[in-house]
């Protein structure tokens, strides 16, 4: 069974090398378990997407647009480390 922190890292990499054509921003681990048969790591992961409008109140107020969160469910294989499926958080 490979390592939490590799598993952590290879999810990572996947979304850094295999998913964005530009720098991720703010990218964080959300969320880590293990299937229910042991097979995978599932890890979810967010990043800063997009900037989004406030309001026109808020922008009226003074406050900035803020970044739209993509969340992602990364399936790692706890033998070789591979992710073997990526899903949307729901």
């Amino acid at each position: 069974m490979i390592d939490l922190k590799i598993a952590i890292s290879n999810a990572k990499d996947f979304v850094k090398n295999e998913i964005h054509d530009r720098p991720v921003k703010n990218l964080l681990v959300e969320e880590v378990e293990l299937s229910e048969n042991e097979k995978y790591w599932l890890i979810t992961l967010g990043w800063d997407d997009r900037i989004v409008p406030r309001s026109p109140l808020e922008s009226a107020m003074g406050l900035s647009n803020v970044p739209d969160r993509d969340y992602r469910v990364f399936f790692v294989d706890v033998d070789s480390g591979n992710v073997v499926k990526m899903k949307f958080r729901e």
